[in-house]
């Protein structure tokens, strides 16, 4: 399920590797960049407003 949200954010695999301390779980690390997420989408995670200043604050 959060494989699937982060990928609609258009997130990145960038690599995996297999946790022995978390009974070998199978860890991924994802890349996402905010500043290319729809404002919409942003504000379910973060609120309206906190995407809002965060856009504005990472602006070109």
């Amino acid at each position: 399920v959060l494989l699937r949200q982060y990928l609609g954010l258009n997130g990145k695999l960038v690599s995996f590797n297999v946790d022995p301390s978390f009974n070998n779980a199978l860890d991924g690390l994802i890349m996402v960049d905010l500043q290319q997420v729809p404002v919409k989408t942003l504000a379910r995670y973060m609120g309206t407003s906190q995407a809002q200043q965060y856009l504005a604050h990472h602006a070109p």
